[in-house]
This record gives structure tokens, sequence and C-alpha cells, in this order.
């Protein structure tokens, strides 16, 4: 009885080793899967301060910041303003969601004065870096049900110290008129981080209309 019982024992033994054998084997100098992490991306961040030909502050600043995760992209794109001596407020904020290797993402496009949003659209972001002769940019083509807009950003580098910039939005009402809104300007660093500006500010085609700023910018 106990030989038989130490065969059975030796059976069981034998019989689970040789399963376990079959089985695949995970080395122990293999590598553990590599994890897919969120990265996170810091695009241009800027503080603008100027005075307007009417003697106005104005306090601009520039918001840019990219999560990544595999290949999907998740982009925030802020511009906030402070006018009329910083008694008025503007922003004009962007979201984006996207694949890195297409050239346009999703976007949503959220405007907002001091009592808060006023607009929203939805549509794309084309990137137009090192298109139409600019050497960075993008467009946003957006609309609600009841206007369209596009908007295009484009930076001309003009040697290494100096840029040109131009920004042109244009709404367009449904069943009424369009209207347009430019900005053009002149950028010159004098260090790393420090840049000054000269800024013109047109609604419509109409020139005297412009207003001029002079101003400095600090990049973060």
């Amino acid at each position: 009885m106990k030989n038989l019982k130490s065969k059975i024992i030796g059976l069981g033994v034998g019989t689970t080793i040789g399963i376990l054998s079959l089985l695949p084997q995970k080395s122990v100098a293999q590598s553990p899967e590599k994890k897919e992490k969120i990265e996170v991306k810091i695009g241009y961040n800027a503080l603008e301060s100027g005075l307007t030909n009417k003697g106005n502050l104005r306090i601009r600043t520039f918001e840019d910041i990219k999560f990544q995760y595999k290949n999907i992209n998740l982009g925030f794109h802020g511009l906030n303003e402070w006018t009329e001596n910083l008694k008025g407020y503007f922003g004009r904020n962007v979201l984006t969601v996207g694949s890195n290797n297409k050239n346009w993402k999703l976007a949503g496009v959220f405007k907002s004065d001091s009592k808060g949003i006023f607009d929203k659209k939805y549509g794309i972001r084309f990137n137009l870096k090192d298109k139409l002769g600019a050497d960075y940019g993008w467009a946003d083509a957006v609309f609600n049900q009841k206007s369209g807009n596009v908007t295009t950003f484009l930076g001309k580098s003009l040697g290494s110290k100096t840029s040109i910039e131009l920004f042109n939005s244009i709404e367009f009402p449904f069943g009424k008129k369009h209207s347009v809104y430019t900005e053009i300007q002149l950028n010159k660093k004098i260090k790393k981080d420090l840049s000054i500006y000269a800024r013109g500010e047109m609604t419509g085609t109409k020139y005297k209309e412009v207003v001029y700023l002079l101003g400095i910018t600090k990049k973060f």
C-alpha cells in the first residue's frame, strides 16, 4: 500500500512537471513590457504688455500645452487679453484633439468676456507650418448654428532675431454681412526670452480705424 501511494505521488509530480514544461516560459532576462505614459509638451507661453496709440494699457497672455498618449494629442491653446487699462477682457481659448500623424485636428473654439463664454464653435484646426510662405501657423475653420468663422495665424522669420506675424479672423453670420478683424505684428528679440513688438489692429477694411501698439513680450 505504501509503495502504491509513493507511485501515485511520483506519477502526479511527474505529470505536473511534464505539463509545466510544455507551457511557454518567460525568461528571467526578458524585460517587462514598456508602459505607455502621458507626455506633457509645453509650446509657446508668453506675456505681452503694451500701450496703444490712445494711451490704453494692454495685457495679453498666450498659453499652449499639449498632452500626448500614444498617437493621440490633446491640446489647449489660449489667448487672453485685458484691455482699456485692464477694465475689459477678451478670451479666445481652443481645445484640440487628434492624431499626431495628421495635419489637422478636431477643434472647439470658445470666446469669452468678463461675463463668461459668449460664443462656442466647433470644427477643424489645420497646421500651417511651412505652408503659404510661413514658417509657423495654423487655421481654424469652425461653426455653430448661427455663424461660421475662419481664423488664420501665420508667422515668418526675418532673420535670427526678427519675425512678422499675421492674424486674421473672418466671421460669417448666416444671412448677414461678414466682418473682418486683422492684426499685423513685428517682433524684435532683444534677449533669449524677451522681445519688443509693434502691432497694428484693424477692424474691417478702413485704415482710419487702426489701433497701434508698442510693447514688450516675455516668453516663459
